[in-house]
């Protein structure tokens, strides 16, 4: 890469914006070359993992690797976020030293015969520095040490199915009345939590009841000498008594419903700490229904490609300050995104209230790297407030929308967190809850339209299904000026059966998704016939 951009005769930052912007598909080669082992392809230093990426089709397609430099970046990074986490509820800390914390532990078994360790960036080894990290800063709380978290992690690396892994998760979760806060790697990862709590309630209640596992459905997917561990440690931790009690609490919450559950089963509960941002807050809403009104703590942004943003602003859980240390940044303006060679700013110079798409060169061989996310510029922080290294002021940027989640295609521009507005006012309407839904673009017709697919809670009888396109119409400017010249037509829904997106999320994961971060896409490109297929009338 290096060589093919005579990286040796650049000298300044105006001869750096001579290199050519990037994305993966500009990388894969080279990345490929990575992963057979080839060194000194995109970076002189050694590879120290090789995370998997769901696509925005939510398969395993895309490789980013991470330098050992930038490794150690991203845990100095994600360092620097716990202690945000901190400053905003400073009572975390204390409450840390007497009482267990929750840590989804997704983390999959090891390969021995992998020359460098990959897998999906849920299974980033980042747990095992920690200690050492939180120690030097002064931390009296080590959040990834089993004396803390509610499950040791040798227990469940014994676990090879992602689900039983979450079962298991749930139940130690449960055992712990006070949980100060919970912590998850992505919100998906912690719907699917929810969403388990609620379809194997009676088998909970019955395992925490008896402090084994009953159900032939877990038992058969576990080892016997994993069940014995883990029965042994629920038996020697927590009481009969202790257990008989809980489990009673648990039927009685379980019966009066899962909205606000959290609240119900955790009155101590301070905070849910997990990545948000980019593709993972259309989960929010969901995520929301089940623990209410406990704060999300969204403390850092961080992609593979970087741990980039901290949450020291005391403010929204979306609004990050980037760190100036981690990455090289650039700015691309919002109306220069559609142009093949667009010019950048450097963060000093973008303005507050306007978009711009992030552009990241790191340690880890991503030169002028375009996230493809938009964020708005909602400030600026003295990076000495949270750096005593570094000097200047540094954007605050609040995510906007995915450039690859956008309906554009005669110039609408409805982003997703657009759109989820619209769904939300559309269930008001509609007097139903909308389980799921994705888009098709019918681009081959004149004018375009797009296909709603929806699945409702319930039947779809009685529904004015053009309701939709009026309210996109009401709610989005640009989307009535298109519709109204006649460059884009009526929007249409689709209903699909219901579990639709449950067997679809089912299907890609059987394709080789990461169910951690399997999730429905935006927009179709391809599962078109699966969808078409579970229309209803």
């Amino acid at each position: 890469m290096g060589k093919k951009n005579n990286f040796h005769q650049i000298k300044d930052q105006h001869q750096f914006t001579s290199v050519p912007f990037a994305n993966f598909g500009d990388l894969r080669n080279f990345i490929q070359q990575i992963e057979q082992g080839e060194g000194n392809i995109l970076y002189a230093d050694s590879t120290n993992f090789l995370a998997k990426l769901c696509s925005d089709q939510s398969k395993l397609i895309k490789t980013i690797p991470i330098s050992t430099n930038g490794f150690a970046d991203l845990v100095q990074g994600i360092h620097l976020a716990l202690g945000g986490l901190f400053q905003r509820v400073p009572a975390l800390q204390s409450y840390f030293i007497s009482h267990k914390a929750f840590i989804l532990n997704l983390h999959s078994p090891k390969n021995p015969n992998q020359k460098i360790q990959s897998g999906a960036f849920v299974d980033f080894p980042v747990r095992p520095l920690l200690p050492k990290l939180l120690e030097k800063s002064g931390f009296l709380v080590n959040y990834f040490t089993e004396s803390i978290s509610t499950i040791p992690t040798r227990s469940l690396d014994e676990i090879e199915n992602y689900y039983i892994r979450i079962y298991v998760n749930l139940i130690f979760a449960l055992l712990e009345r006070d949980l100060p806060v919970i912590i998850a790697p992505f919100s998906v990862a912690l719907v699917q939590f929810f969403h388990m709590m609620q379809v194997y309630s009676r088998d909970i209640v019955s395992d925490i009841q008896t402090g084994t596992f009953t159900s032939d459905s877990i038992r058969k997917m576990i080892t016997p000498e994993t069940i014995e561990k883990l029965s042994n440690l629920m038996q020697t931790t927590y009481s009969p008594e202790y257990r008989a009690l809980r489990a009673e609490e648990l039927e009685l919450q379980f019966a009066s419903g899962f909205y606000s559950i959290a609240t119900r089963l955790w009155p101590k509960l301070q905070g849910v700490g997990l990545i948000v941002g980019g593709a993972y807050l259309d989960q929010l809403p969901t995520l929301e229904s089940f623990i209410g009104k406990i704060p999300i703590l969204g403390s850092s942004l961080i992609y593979p490609e970087g741990c980039f943003g901290f949450n020291l602003v005391g403010r929204n859980y979306d609004e990050y300050v980037l760190h100036p240390r981690y990455a090289y940044y650039e700015f691309i303006p919002e109306d220069l995104l559609s142009e093949a060679h667009p010019e950048s700013c450097l963060p000093h110079v973008p303005e507050v209230g306007k978009r711009y798409e992030l552009v990241i060169t790191n340690k880890s061989g991503l030169y002028r790297y375009r996230l493809g996310d938009v964020f708005e510029i909602v400030g600026f922080l003295n990076a000495g407030s949270f750096d005593a290294s570094s000097a200047g002021q540094w954007p605050i940027i609040k995510f906007s929308y995915r450039l690859n989640c956008l309906l554009d295609v005669v110039g609408e521009k409805v982003n997703s967190s657009m759109l989820l507005h619209t769904i939300k006012n559309l269930e008001f309407s509609w007097k139903a809850k909308i389980v799921d839904f994705t888009i098709l673009l019918h681009s081959h017709l004149s004018p375009p339209s797009y296909e709603f697919f929806i699945e409702l809670e319930g039947s779809a009888a009685g529904i004015d299904s053009s309701q939709l396109d009026q309210m996109m119409r009401l709610h989005h400017a640009s989307y009535d000026k298109c519709r109204a010249n006649n460059s884009l037509s009526c929007s249409r829904v689709s209903f699909v059966a219901p579990g639709t997106f449950e067997k679809f999320l089912d299907k890609i994961v059987a394709e080789g998704a990461d169910p951690a971060q399997a999730a429905v896409p935006f927009l179709l490109n391809s599962h078109i016939k699966f969808f078409s297929r579970s229309k209803i009338a």
